[in-house]
Parts: C-alpha cells; sequence; structure tokens
C-alpha cells in the first residue's frame, strides 16, 4: 500500500484516497544513491473514484484526456526503459506501464 505521505500528494491531486486501498499491482524499483526509485501501482476504482475524475475534469484541467501524448509517452518509456531492474519485473507480469488506452483521462 502507499505510504501516508505518498496518499496525501494523489489525494490533493486527485481527490481520490488511495490510503486503504490495496493495489491490484505493483512493481517497485530499489531506490538509487539518492533514495529516489520508480513506483509502479495499478489500482481498480470503484464508480464513485471514476465519478471524481470526470467532475474534477470540468473543474480543472489536472486531468488529460487519452490518448496520451506521443511526446509525453516518449519520456515515460525511456524513463521505465531506463530502470532494468522496474522494466524486467514489467516484463514478467500482464501489466503495461502505458496500456493502450483510447477513450478516458490520465493524470501524471
Amino acid at each position: 500500500m502507499l505510504n501516508y505521505l505518498n496518499n496525501l500528494i494523489i489525494y490533493k491531486e486527485t481527490h481520490i484516497n488511495l490510503y486503504n486501498k490495496k493495489p491490484i499491482f505493483k512493481a517497485e524499483s530499489s531506490p538509487s544513491f539518492h533514495g529516489d526509485g520508480v513506483d509502479y501501482y495499478v489500482y481498480k476504482l470503484k464508480k464513485a473514484d471514476i465519478d471524481l475524475i470526470v467532475n474534477d475534469k470540468i473543474k480543472d484541467s489536472k486531468w488529460n484526456i487519452l490518448p496520451i501524448d506521443k511526446e509525453i509517452y516518449s519520456v515515460i518509456d525511456k524513463q521505465i526503459t531506463y530502470d532494468a531492474e522496474l522494466t524486467n519485473l514489467l516484463k514478467n507480469t500482464g501489466y503495461c506501464p502505458i496500456p493502450n488506452v483510447k477513450n478516458g483521462y490520465y493524470f501524471l
């Protein structure tokens, strides 16, 4: 599960509380010398959470309409590919870091 600080950041930006929700999938890279790393979590959201996303999209511009721009896709793909540990974790699962979804919203 997400730690408390990460959940506060996500809640502030998305209005969705993931603190007590268990991810259906997660992959975490080991922290580097500076303590940074990449965490990849997949959550299944309830309809009420999806409604918050759609309503927030109307109010502000934090959520973007899919599909993801090619430039953004390229940056994400390079970052994930750069982290060999995370790449191997994801390669051995059925999850794609950037799913081929054409209808919906995304937030980075």
